[in-house]
């Protein structure tokens, strides 16, 4: 009962942001950041953690005005995530330009992991490369406890021809399909296993999942990374580059070094634009 209640006040919420044009529902985006940063202090101690441990050359004013800037960033992610089952594939190609999207082309014919992080507006990417991808778009995604949550968002995610794909499933659907693919894989999130790849990661040993390469390596895969930044309310750009146009041919561990690499590039030029109230380094290295 208490799942069905809070779905329902989630609809009901969601209902309202769809009747909003979006000026007063990003005028709300702008309360809400208020209250997340200056009144809640939603994980405010992680975030200023985070931060000055990733950026120990920067000043703490330096540091705040980041975590101010986020505050504001992460406030709109939750506007935008309730305004996108309201909005058009019109509005998506017309705000979201791609940089490189000829790769997805020139790749139409194979099997590719686009690998990305959690910067910018992830899920407004992925209803943006079901529309652009001409070989098709599998959303790898973690499913949520509340089953009325999960049927919203997977109905959400699939409107633009989407296939959603668990991550537990994932790999089994990859294999027992030969069909050419694109597939998103968020790969910046944490390990709940230690046995995985400990890498160098703004300026910390980080956990990093290493079945993202192993399949990657097993199925021979095109691999792309995509990285997204917000240039105005409701606008983003994505750019796309070709890491490798088969996986098998690299070296043990150097498809994660490399991804890793080009994520934090992307990070130190738009700091703002990462998931830094994650606890992403809950997990030490023994």
């Amino acid at each position: 009962m208490l799942k069905q209640l809070s779905y329902l006040g989630f609809r009901l919420l969601a209902g309202l942001f769809w009747l909003m044009p979006m000026w007063m529902a990003y005028g709300f985006s702008n309360f809400l950041a208020f209250v997340l940063y200056r009144v809640w202090g939603y994980r405010k101690a992680v975030v200023m953690d985070n931060l000055r441990k990733s950026f120990p050359e920067k000043s703490e004013a330096e540091i705040k005005s980041i975590a101010k800037k986020y505050y504001n960033h992460l406030a709109k992610l939750a506007v935008e995530v309730l305004k996108m089952s309201s909005l058009s594939k019109e509005y998506f190609i017309q705000n979201i330009p791609i940089e490189g999207v000829e790769i997805l082309e020139q790749l139409k014919d194979r099997k590719t992991f686009m690998l990305c992080g959690h910067t910018g507006n992830w899920e407004w990417a992925a209803l943006m490369f079901g529309i652009v991808c001409p070989q098709g778009f599998n959303t790898s995604y973690k499913p949520v406890s509340n089953p009325f949550f999960e049927a919203w968002f997977k109905k959400v995610r699939t409107r633009f021809g989407n296939i959603a794909l668990p991550m537990t499933l994932m790999p089994r659907e990859l294999m027992g399909n030969k069909r050419p693919s694109v597939t998103g894989l968020v790969a910046d999130q944490n390990p709940s296993s230690m046995d995985n790849l400990w890498l160098q990661f703004l300026n910390r040993e980080t956990l990093f999942f290493s079945g993202v390469e192993r399949l990657a390596k097993k199925l021979d895969v095109a691999v792309v990374f995509a990285d997204m930044y917000r240039t105005g309310n409701g606008q983003y750009r994505i750019h796309l580059e070709l890491m490798t146009e088969h996986a098998n041919t690299l070296p043990d561990g150097h498809l994660m070094q490399d991804y890793v690499t080009r994520l934090e590039k992307a990070i130190y030029l738009h700091p703002e634009n990462w998931l830094w109230s994650h606890r992403r380094w809950k997990h030490k290295r023994a």
